[in-house]
């Protein structure tokens, strides 16, 4: 005989319908056919059903529920226990929120450092690595023009461009070329305004064109300043000999740099806008 989808649907109600009343045992009815509830405790712990129930509700009652299970069992607790009980509890939960406040904090202080204005980027060219540099003079001179909050100052202090005497380590050398490389793409970019170095420095810089010619960045009071004063500098470049540096070493700001070189030039990098006055601001603040 075959039964329509209808009839099967009935069939199937009634065949649960009679299986679950043959479940009920005689035991759990009353005289008057009445279920009686059983005092025997489920097979299914009961944390286990609030925390399936609990998962089921939707996020803010989930929390309500938690606040609800927590303050419960926190009621006769010390204030001790209670945040003993809250961090075993929630150690995990306060661990990811604390990183990811300080993810948003460490993003809005490196995009604020990124916005800042520059009072001066430098660089230090064959200086010894590993010295303990002093560079006060960066700070005096961001006071001097007010430029000491709300301004930043950028330094690259470890680029060799002439080995030390003896050496012959293949992996420094490596190293070092790798810098001068990020070195040589900072001035193609005018990333500096200026670069402090021995003769030797200005020399490499001038004939690899790192740095320009001073006149090119100098005002032409400065010059006329500094021509007078002897230390305009020359260096032989690709394009010929020309002043390139100006000679320091008098300046006391400048010997209290612990530098590894006693005759320390100053030369520029960099032909923007910003570097220009940049330039002429530190060497108007160094020979004031």
């Amino acid at each position: 005989m075959k039964y329509s989808e209808t009839e099967k649907e009935k069939l199937n109600a009634a065949i649960d319908q009679r299986e679950k009343k043959e479940r009920i045992s005689e035991d759990n009815l009353s005289s008057d056919g009445k279920i009686i509830e059983s005092d025997k405790e489920s097979d299914t712990p009961s944390s286990s059903e609030n925390f399936l129930e609990n998962y089921t509700k939707n996020p803010f009652k989930r929390m309500q529920n938690e606040r609800k299970r927590m303050s419960e069992a926190m009621k006769d607790m010390k204030a001790s226990e209670k945040l003993k009980y809250f961090f075993e509890y929630y150690k995990w939960h306060v661990f990811v929120v604390f990183l990811i406040i300080f993810f948003i904090l460490y993003m809005i202080n490196f995009i604020y450092q990124r916005t800042l204005p520059v009072a001066m980027s430098y660089a230090i060219l064959n200086n010894n690595v590993n010295a303990d540099i002093n560079t006060d003079i960066f700070k005096d001179y961001a006071s001097y023009y007010g430029m000491d909050k709300g301004y930043k100052t950028e330094a690259v202090t470890d680029i060799i461009l002439s080995a030390p005497e003896g050496s012959d380590d293949a992996e420094q050398q490596m190293v070092n070329n790798y810098k001068y490389m990020s070195f040589a793409t900072y001035c193609s970019e005018n990333y500096f305004d200026i670069i402090i170095t021995d003769k030797d420095g200005m020399d490499i810089c001038a004939e690899k064109q790192h740095i320009y010619p001073a006149d090119q960045v100098l005002s032409q009071e400065n010059l006329e300043k500094f021509r007078s004063m002897g230390i305009l500098t020359e260096s032989k470049g690709a394009d010929g000999t020309a002043v390139y540096g100006i000679n320091i070493s008098s300046v006391p700001a400048i010997q209290s740099m612990n530098l590894r070189y006693k005759t320390v030039y100053l030369c520029f990098p960099g032909v923007s806008e910003q570097n220009i006055e940049n330039a002429n601001k530190f060497v108007e603040y160094l020979f004031k």
